[in-house]
């Protein structure tokens, strides 16, 4: 993180322009704690842990806006994602309306340690939305893409987000 955070900076004083910084580690705890065979009490607590010492860490970066953004995952929810990361055999836990109320928890925690400056963002695929995204979730893109066709791929991606997304998220209606 030491040498992201100096690149972040040296960028920062020559051009003006803010980074971003990824913190994962919020999730496990959150979202996935039987990952490592936790409990979601002792998974909530392992989370604001790493929130708390993210925080302490980042503090003088979002204040100096240095830091704008943290980036919370690549597809953390997506099918494919959560298998390589949690085995094939996901357990019922892991549903639409589980992952908007623990998400929201676990980001409010994140706001409430970081402050109001830093952007959240994620990415997710096309494979799985959650029925809402979390309120606390600034930014949010989708991996939906056939390499080849440009044209092609601005199309398929604004009726995946009109369909998909803006149905469901009046934030999302932008396009």
């Amino acid at each position: 993180m030491a040498s992201n955070l100096n690149g972040s900076d040296y960028v920062y004083r020559k051009t003006g322009l803010s980074g971003m910084v990824t913190f994962e580690k919020l999730w496990e705890g959150a979202l996935w704690p039987y990952a490592k065979n936790m409990s979601w009490e002792s998974g909530w607590q392992q989370s604001l842990a790493a929130i708390a010492n993210f925080s302490a860490e980042l503090a003088p970066w979002f204040q100096n806006d240095t830091i704008s953004t943290i980036f919370l995952g690549d597809e953390m929810c997506c099918p494919s994602g959560c298998q390589k990361r949690y085995g094939k055999h996901l357990p019922p836990e892991l549903t639409a309306m589980n992952f908007t109320q623990n998400s929201s928890a676990a980001l409010r925690a994140l706001r409430a340690a970081v402050g109001p400056k830093p952007l959240f963002y994620m990415n997710s695929c096309p494979d799985w939305q959650p029925e809402k995204w979390p309120e606390e979730l600034d930014l949010f893109s989708t991996d939906y893409y056939h390499p080849g066709n440009a044209t092609e791929d601005v199309i398929a991606n604004k009726h995946f987000y009109q369909e998909n997304l803006c149905e469901r998220d009046p934030r999302a209606d932008l396009l």
